[in-house]
């Protein structure tokens, strides 16, 4: 026989209030999915929320496996003491985009996620001498921007070249990018004919640096900023760990994802709706993520309407860039690695598996632009 107390009636309101909470946040986030931007649009003055079209087709998502290994340092039951190292499967996905030899990356070593250069050729060498970086061992993966705003923009590049780096695209390479594309489309032209010549993107600017940069850059250098996929999503057996320049829209799978809104996205507006600029309203991104994957962890339930799930339940990790603004964010489900080398704070790395922060100090070579 059921029996009542005096507690019962606070015990079953506390579940039907917690049940309620959970069935809102999953309700809403699916009611969201209807609201999110449809594809890449072009952005002008009229709407100023959407985003800017991307030529040249970029990869959208890679997958590279690898599987994570420990070893004891000393004999002894604590886990503290135990090496964990990760190799990458070869041949993979990435290994092809930057030239890989097939023997690379057998050896155990760590992945190294860097924030945004910027063209910080001196920060970025001794970013790697700080975290003994061994070429046959550690594979380097650079979270976007390697150009504009510093001082060596292809010195950078030619460094990713050099070292294999796994890259994903940021917005002012994608600058870079176009600028380089527009150029080979239209060759011979003038400064005379650019200025009276009415340009594609509304991003073009005949005054900045990123026209220098395209007009200065090789075939070569070219080749391997065109092929940065937007997502590199590292798989084991255990867990998904994915690397992307300015964020994830957590109602759509990682391969639906939209190129434009993973490059420039900072907040996510209270309909599920991802926005490039702060000033449009909303929260940060990272911060939206994280409470849904903790309640989705908490509720079992996955956050899409259908069977296929979402990225929030297909991944363990998110690293990302691009938000120098918010500076470092570490949370437990994201991490936010831009942390203003050009503006003269620092240039950080994120070792795995050690999970340890490493940063050198930068100078400054750039002015700071409220987004």
């Amino acid at each position: 026989m059921l029996r009542f107390t005096n507690y019962t009636p606070k015990i079953l309101g506390g579940t039907l209030i917690l049940g309620f909470i959970i069935f809102n946040i999953v309700y809403n986030f699916r009611k969201a999915q209807q609201k999110i931007l449809p594809g890449a649009v072009s952005l002008n003055k009229e709407n100023g929320n959407t985003l800017t079209l991307l030529t040249n087709s970029p990869t959208l998502l890679v997958n590279v496996n690898y599987t994570l290994n420990s070893s004891k340092i000393l004999p002894s039951d604590d886990l503290s003491q135990e090496k964990r190292t990760i190799v990458i499967k070869q041949p993979n996905e990435m290994s092809n985009l930057v030239g890989e030899e097939n023997n690379l990356g057998k050896s155990e070593g760590r992945l190294i996620f860097i924030g945004d250069i910027h063209g910080c050729i001196d920060e970025f060498e001794s970013l790697l001498k700080k975290v003994e970086y061994q070429h046959n061992k550690d594979k380097l993966v650079l979270l976007g921007d390697l150009v504009g705003k510093g001082p060596s923009s292809l010195k950078v590049v030619n460094k990713a070249i050099d070292l294999q780096a796994y890259c994903v695209r940021g917005n002012h390479d994608d600058l870079v990018i176009r600028w380089y594309d527009f150029f080979q489309k239209n060759p011979g032209i003038d400064e005379k004919t650019l200025k009276n010549t009415k340009l594609p993107y509304h991003d073009f600017n005949l005054h900045g640096e990123h026209i220098n940069i395209a007009r200065s850059m090789s075939r070569k250098e070219f080749e391997f900023l065109v092929k940065m996929p937007m997502i590199i999503n590292f798989k084991s057996d255990i867990e998904s760990i994915v690397a992307v320049h300015a964020g994830l829209d957590p109602l759509k799978p990682l391969e639906d994802q939209d190129s434009n809104i993973v490059m420039r996205m900072r907040n996510i507006l209270d309909n599920g709706t991802p926005v490039e600029k702060k000033k449009n309203g909303g929260s940060s991104w990272s911060k939206v993520w994280n409470k849904f994957k903790t309640a989705s962890l908490h509720s079992q339930l996955s956050l899409s309407k259908s069977d296929k799930k979402t990225c929030v339940d297909q991944t363990t990790t998110v690293f990302y860039g691009h938000d120098a603004a918010r500076n470092l964010k570490l949370k437990d489900y994201t991490k936010g690695l831009d942390t203003g080398c050009v503006y003269g704070r620092e240039l950080s790395a994120f070792i795995y598996p050690e999970n340890k922060l490493v940063q050198v100090d930068c100078p400054g070579y750039a002015k700071v632009v409220p987004k």
